[in-house]
């Protein structure tokens, strides 16, 4: 999942920047499950917005 320690929650492999009406969000994938986040790079924060099963991620 997406660490605490991490020095920079965009850079992951697995790490998508989203197009259309997401876009400015990412998604992390993990087996079947999408972690859909935002970042706030001046303040330093992820925000998880979803996690939720891949067949209803992008609905």
């Amino acid at each position: 999942m997406l660490r605490a320690d991490s020095k920079n929650p965009l850079q992951y492999p697995q790490s998508i920047a989203l197009k259309g009406k997401l876009e400015g969000l990412y998604r992390r994938r993990v087996g079947d499950w999408r972690i859909i986040y935002e970042v706030d790079t001046n303040q330093r924060i992820v925000y998880i917005l979803q996690i939720v099963h891949r067949g209803k991620a992008y609905r």
